[in-house]
């Protein structure tokens, strides 16, 4: 009814979805849920067994597992495809390849590249890629968190200051106004992406000194809850949302009453606002095929031109992103993650019942 009350609309959407279809399949009813869960395996089946249409991609080799998994997102949603992905070395040889045929075996339908052209790249192609004029498509990002322990006095670092830290120039706490003691640092193996991401961005890998690199976010994260004289940098998607003892920094951009602190959030990665991030650009080339840009539009949209009632396609792609390192940065997205922190950050603030 048009008057209903929340919890009659929550409750539709309930019944729409996978617990209801486990109760509703146990009473004999066929569900819509079912059904799409029925094809999308089927899709699945015809995958590995090498059918469907091929989608050609060119992109870094650093990619190539996010574009997979994404997908086979793509095929549990809407239709069977196989992305043959060809491996680029820099954004020269990848735009060059991209601009090399007109689609599927001729050339690349879609190009998958860690921030826009390069000016090399531009200055070496840009008049034919201006001639081309492929449609341009932001869908995810990476970023680096910069933590310390909780019992930290800082709350924000500026670039230079964390360069500073990094690079082993400062190595006393007091230097920073944050209490007496070193400062032990942690950070990531260089096999990582967020560590590519910080080397870029922050400190290139020849600079840094005094570092000790553990294997994952988990052990970095581990490492500095334990020590209230350490800071790390980490991958943004792998900090659990609770249970943490640990200090997510702000960066500090620009100074005097002009000065910002900026958190690493979704929309500040997005807008390029936070310093250690980069974001991931799909290209589509004109000529490329109509599933080739479907595919497009699924990932820009985190899934959102597949999402039904009977299939959250949103929530599996955004699940997918941030298992490959990934934040997705479509408006939907954005929205859920928001949502997500604050009903998050509202649970850890509520009192703790007696005996718990």
């Amino acid at each position: 009814h048009p008057s209903a009350p929340p919890s009659a609309k929550e409750f539709v959407q309930f019944a729409q979805g996978k617990d209801a279809s486990r109760i509703l399949t146990k009473h004999g009813f066929t569900t819509l849920y079912s059904q799409n869960e029925f094809q999308a395996e089927k899709r699945l089946a015809e995958m590995k067994l090498g059918k469907g249409v091929h989608l050609a991609m060119t992109g870094f080799l650093l990619e190539k597992d996010t574009a997979q998994a994404l997908a086979m997102e793509y095929v549990k949603a809407k239709a069977t495809v196989q992305l043959d992905f060809a491996s680029a070395e820099a954004h020269t040889d990848a735009v060059g390849r991209f601009l090399g045929g007109g689609g599927g075996a001729a050339g690349k339908d879609l190009l998958l590249l860690s921030d826009r052209p390069s000016e090399l790249a531009m200055k070496l192609y840009g008049q034919k890629w201006s001639d081309l004029n492929p449609h341009e498509y932001l869908v995810a990002g990476r970023a680096v968190a910069i933590v310390t322990n909780a019992a930290n006095k800082l709350d924000f670092l500026t670039l230079d200051q964390i360069r500073s830290i990094f690079s082993g120039q400062v190595k006393e706490w007091n230097l920073l106004s944050a209490g007496s003691g070193t400062i032990h640092s942690f950070g990531l193996p260089s096999s990582d992406p967020a560590c590519q991401v910080f080397y870029k961005e922050g400190l290139p890998a020849a600079r840094v000194s005094s570092m000790t690199a553990k294997k994952n976010t988990a052990e970095v994260l581990k490492a500095v809850s334990m020590d209230p004289e350490a800071i790390g940098f980490v991958d943004v998607t792998a900090i659990p949302t609770t249970g943490q003892t640990i200090k997510i920094l702000a960066l500090r951009v620009g100074n005097g009453a002009q000065a910002k602190m900026i958190p690493p959030t979704p929309e500040n990665i997005r807008t390029s606002t936070y310093p250690l991030s980069s974001r991931l650009y799909l290209y589509v080339h004109p000529k490329a095929s109509d599933t080739a840009k479907d595919f497009a539009r699924f990932l820009a949209t985190c899934g959102g031109s597949a999402a039904t009632p009977y299939a959250d396609a949103i929530n599996a792609m955004m699940e997918t992103y941030q298992k490959q390192g990934v934040l997705p940065l479509a408006d939907e997205a954005i929205q859920r993650m928001t949502q997500d922190t604050a009903e998050a950050k509202a649970e850890a603030g509520k009192p703790k019942a007696k005996g718990k």
